[in-house]
């Protein structure tokens, strides 16, 4: 017989991590333990991670929600006769505690090459919102890292500052031939995020994600 159950997690950051909605000191996640009475050496694992004021489904009853399902799915009920169009988290926290448990709860849920160890992936590194001279600092240890690809945060600071952060950027860094992709967490107003692309454009710009709210569809075409 299936079981399953849940625990919160409190994670605390060794550094603050700075967002266009605030600075965070801390986050929840939650994870869904799934297992088999027959086979209770075997615990699936799956995470339901929330970013305070960004995800979809952060919202006062998502742990209520999170507890009527385990409590569904142990009287037998099936994950696709759960509604989950408004809890994306927790459908992911379920589909990959059931292929974790299917796996032999390895954590190992696609194994490859990467997964092993054996080949690496090319990846951004992500800069989080800060000061300036903190921001350059962490671009400065990306590189020594190895990385050719930086993702910054932008919409917190004043964008003045932000372009003149650019500005450093390029001519410091120059030779490294960095590609510079942003992240505005949908911090512009629809009026403004035109202009501020076309002037973020002269420091070549590889892509702006989620410039303005979600659910705005006429105004991101």
């Amino acid at each position: 017989m299936i079981k399953v159950d849940y625990i919160k997690y409190p994670l605390h950051f060794i550094v603050p991590a700075g967002t266009s909605r605030g600075t965070l000191h801390s986050k929840d996640s939650w994870f869904i333990l799934l297992s088999d009475t027959e086979m209770p050496e075997i615990i699936g694992v799956g995470e339901c991670s929330l970013i305070p004021g960004l995800s979809y489904d952060d919202r006062e009853d998502f742990e209520k929600m999170l507890d009527e399902v385990c409590k569904l799915l142990n009287t037998s009920a099936s994950p696709d006769d759960i509604p989950l169009d408004e809890f994306p988290s927790i459908r992911y926290g379920l589909e990959t505690a059931y292929i974790d448990f299917k796996t032999g709860g390895k954590r190992m849920l696609f194994p490859s090459e990467f997964s092993k160890g054996n080949a690496g992936i090319s990846i951004n590194g992500l800069i989080w919102m800060n000061g300036k001279e903190e921001m350059l600092e962490q671009i400065q240890r990306k590189i020594s890292q190895g990385f050719r690809i930086i993702k910054m945060k932008v919409g917190a600071l004043n964008f003045e500052d932000e372009i003149d952060l650019l500005r450093i950027i390029r001519g410091r860094f120059a030779k490294y031939g960095l590609e510079i992709r942003l992240d505005a967490n949908g911090a512009w107003k629809p009026q403004e995020a035109i202009t501020k692309i076309e002037r973020l454009s002269n420091y070549n710009i590889h892509s702006i994600e989620q410039p303005i709210k979600k659910g705005l569809w006429e105004e991101m075409a």
